[in-house]
């Protein structure tokens, strides 16, 4: 999974001086709230682009984790693992999910959701790129991926010869 953001308008926000009976203190406004557009692509091996989704106007990211427990025929639990998923919800009020994913290589859901948090806030550069995969996923998916293409370019390779 790889996700870029950028902030395509930033927050304005004004400091104004507010007085409540004789006290006066300073306030911070948000005068204008900024926009920033999130884009996810899924590849496989990390190479080959599989689907895209744009979000436009981002105004809340988060992550959820959950606990996935494996049971034997018997329904007994045998072996649990944690598993983690990104959540962004746009000004329309549109909710996109990662898929949920455990064993991660790169950034997890939780620290990208944090970063896109203080990109929507003004408090980081204006975009972003990160990364993660399921490790074990993908280190299944490679002999099975390697044994394809080996068999493509023995079967090209095979007219290729002189006769």
């Amino acid at each position: 999974m790889r996700i870029e953001a950028t902030r395509v308008a930033p927050r304005v926000t004004e400091e104004v001086l507010e007085t409540r009976g004789v006290v006066t203190f300073p306030v911070t406004r948000v005068v204008r709230e900024g926009r920033v557009d999130v884009r996810a692509q899924r590849k496989i091996l990390g190479l080959i682009p599989w689907s895209s989704v744009t979000l436009e106007d981002v105004v809340e990211v988060g992550a959820s984790s959950g606990t996935t427990t494996v049971r034997d025929a018997r329904g007994r639990g045998t072996s649990s693992y944690g598993t983690e998923e990104l959540v962004v919800r746009t000004r329309g009020g549109a909710e996109w999910r990662s898929e949920s994913a455990s064993g991660l290589v790169g950034t997890s859901p939780g620290e990208v959701a944090g970063e896109l948090r203080n990109l929507i806030e003004g408090d980081s550069p204006a975009s972003l790129a990160r990364w993660w995969f399921p490790w074990l996923n993908n280190t299944i998916g490679i002999p099975f991926a390697l044994v394809g293409v080996l068999t493509f370019v023995g079967f090209v390779g095979s007219f290729l010869r002189p006769s």
